[in-house]
């Protein structure tokens, strides 16, 4: 494949220079290699859509849709970083294209690079493309340090829900809680069960807020919201113990996969932030939800 450099100096070579002007023949030669490497880039950049678009459009497939929890025409999720598409929160579509186009990229870029590793930063989105499009991209989850780190320290051999009955001495708890739990295959031992790890939902205010604020943030958007990860015994010393409440387990029927894909999205939504209303069902229910996405 010839290069702008190449054309360029047969351009020159056979070019009757000796007819023209010293001044005119290098205004000629400029344009003519600004526009060849126009040309060049133009290709490279077309080469890239084009390997990215050899594969089906699954952006309105729900569960793509669940994954990046949109309800309606919009994402749940708040922080930009998320996203890998400027448009990410508004439009699937951009979003399933930047990530088709990030993971067909990932090969030729500098292991030292961060976007080399965009498989470890989007595992889930990752591991629902491979099944989906019979590819692995020529990436792989085993060069992932930090995200296996993670994983071995919250081990997953299935999944349950927790339902926490209500309490009387909180506004936000009159009608019950949700938390989820990852379970290790030997669970039978009471002591190891509290061991599990324990994933809450719920709202980041400060502990020191009035009533008052908290009710207003609540009721208006003020108050964020995230999941966070702990040991399960922590739930039951605040719920079981301290607030003398029920709780409830229901273990989920999961196949090994679909309990790796809740797994690896727990990772991806490590930094994610949601926008927190008291009557907004769903967002209490983002447990309920959040376990759906494993199954379509």
């Amino acid at each position: 494949m010839k290069t702008p450099f190449n054309l360029l100096s047969l351009f020159i070579r056979y070019l009757p220079v000796r007819y023209l002007s010293a001044r005119f023949a290098f205004i000629i030669t400029a344009l003519l290699f600004c526009a060849v490497s126009m040309l060049f880039v133009s290709g490279i950049a077309y080469a890239e859509t084009v390997s990215h678009r050899q594969y089906p459009d699954l952006s309105s497939d729900p569960q793509w849709l669940k994954l990046l929890h949109y309800r309606g025409n919009k994402s749940a999720i708040e922080s930009q970083s998320f996203f890998l598409s400027p448009n990410g929160n508004h439009s699937p579509q951009d979003e399933y294209q930047s990530t088709l186009l990030a993971f067909s990229q990932a090969q030729s870029i500098s292991s030292s690079e961060a976007k080399s590793n965009i498989q470890c930063q989007y595992p889930a989105r990752y591991l629902w493309l491979t099944q989906k499009l019979a590819t692995d991209f020529g990436l792989s989850l085993e060069s992932c340090g930090d995200f296996n780190r993670w994983k071995e320290e919250n081990p997953a051999d299935s999944i349950s829900l927790i339902y926490v009955t209500g309490y009387l001495g909180n506004p936000a708890s009159f009608f019950g809680h949700l938390l989820m739990k990852f379970n290790q295959k030997n669970d039978a031992n009471k002591e190891v069960e509290l061991l599990d790890v324990g994933i809450n939902f719920g709202a980041d205010a400060d502990p020191d807020d009035n009533p008052l604020k908290y009710v207003t943030y609540g009721l208006f958007g003020g108050y964020n919201a995230s999941f966070s990860n702990t040991n399960y015994y922590r739930h039951t010393n605040t719920y079981a113990e301290n607030e003398q409440r029920e709780l409830w387990e229901y273990e989920l029927d999961l196949t090994e996969w679909e309990v790796s894909l809740l797994q690896t999205h727990l990772w991806e939504l490590r930094d994610a932030v949601f926008r927190l209303l008291f009557f907004d069902r769903k967002l209490f229910n983002r447990h309920g939800l959040f376990c759906r996405y494993c199954v379509g």
